[in-house]
């Protein structure tokens, strides 16, 4: 198998298997729809619908997701189940990491993981991890580096159960909204 593709066991009898690989320049309105139905999903209760929806319009826009999709220091994968998408994530090291991370000179970041809500648990998560971090060796770095929002639980067990730890916080802004979040890191 590849360095780029992930297969996950099934889960119960009958269950159709995960599978991840990169995802295609022209996926580019796949990627967008699918970000902005799981930012929705992990953050519509939280976020004022404005700043939610200006963010994902700029964020997952189509135009953005293709140059995402064709930029050489990124790399995207598509987790997909029956043929149906269900995730993704987003590797890059087009941004500094903060000082605060190890080894920030050979450090990329988890610049997205998101699962659709009904595939939660379903082990896709830990899929698409694996082939950013594959994808993190073969590319010669050593930290694996990822901001998180403080409020989300289900996101930083996750993390923690996949052994990145608390090193620093970094700001982000979201609308008018700024949080501080938890800067977490692991080695590749």
């Amino acid at each position: 198998m590849s360095a780029g593709a992930a297969r996950g066991p099934a889960r119960g009898a009958g269950a159709a298997r995960t599978t991840v690989r990169p995802a295609r320049a022209a996926e580019a309105a796949l990627v967008a729809a699918l970000g902005a139905r799981t930012f929705r999903e992990a953050y519509g209760k939280h976020t004022p619908e404005a700043d939610l929806e200006a963010y994902i319009a700029s964020t997952y826009s189509a135009r953005a997701q293709a140059l995402e999709l064709v930029a050489p220091d990124q790399a995207c994968f598509l987790a997909r189940r029956a043929r149906e998408p269900i995730g993704f994530a987003l590797l890059g090291s087009d941004e500094p990491a903060p000082a605060c991370v190890p080894a920030r000179d050979a450090a990329i970041q988890l610049k997205r993981i998101y699962v659709v809500q009904d595939a939660w648990g379903s082990g896709a998560g830990s899929l698409l991890l694996e082939a950013c971090m594959a994808e993190a060796r073969a590319r010669g770095f050593e930290t694996l580096w990822l901001t998180a929002w403080s409020e989300n639980h289900r996101a930083l067990a996750f993390y923690g159960r996949h052994r990145f730890v608390r090193v620093g916080t970094h700001p982000f802004r979201l609308g008018s909204l700024t949080f501080l979040d938890p800067v977490l890191a692991r080695p590749v």
